[in-house]
């Protein structure tokens, strides 16, 4: 998933234990996993026009409108009652379930304000000794810049999303046969599973 949906699919691979064994991993781009604003990248990444670096997409966001913006996902008082929650915020998630993750790959570009979520993320993946976790950073890039690879219209794609959806899918290949479920095992859905 990317953005929210990033921090969404790492939740959900966390959270299906009955189906936990079946997936073969999770991908976040630019994933959105501390709804709290509390990553230094915050403060390291804020937008500056002399330099051109930084968040542009996100100008003028500090980390109170970062909490505001959650607030509308999770509602009125929600970055206070749910924003360490790891269903809301996996960056929160406790060694039990970041280990229980399946394969982890991370994109995020090196401009965006949520840039530590996913570094800091990883890095404790890594720490928890968690087999197969990888976040890649690519330079000067903003939130969700792989949504550019086909040019926005203006028939010029962006290189370095292509590069990254290519990063993106030589890694799914990879695990796709990597601990692939049989078809007759309990990953593959019968009568009395979802459609």
């Amino acid at each position: 998933g990317d953005s929210a949906g990033g921090g969404l699919a790492l939740a959900a691979a966390m959270a299906q234990t009955s189906l936990r064994h079946c997936l073969r991993g999770v991908i976040g781009l630019s994933a959105w996993a501390d709804l709290t604003a509390s990553t230094p990248s915050y403060d390291t990444r804020q937008w500056d026009e002399v330099s051109c670096t930084g968040d542009a997409v996100n100008a003028g966001v500090d980390r109170k409108a970062g909490r505001e913006e959650a607030e509308g996902y999770l509602g009125r008082g929600g970055v206070e009652w749910y924003g360490r929650d790891w269903r809301a915020s996996p960056f929160f998630a406790s060694a039990a379930k970041l280990r229980s993750l399946p394969a982890v790959l991370l994109q995020v570009g090196d401009f965006e304000l949520i840039l530590d979520e996913s570094v800091l993320l990883q890095k404790r993946l890594q720490e928890l000794g968690h087999p197969d976790s990888e976040v890649v950073v690519f330079p000067r890039m903003w939130h969700c810049w792989h949504e550019y690879s086909e040019g926005s219209g203006f028939n010029q794609p962006l290189r370095q999303a292509n590069k990254a959806l290519k990063e993106v899918a030589a890694w799914v290949r990879a695990r796709r046969t990597h601990g692939a479920a049989s078809e007759t095992d309990s990953c593959r859905f019968g009568k009395s599973g979802p459609s």
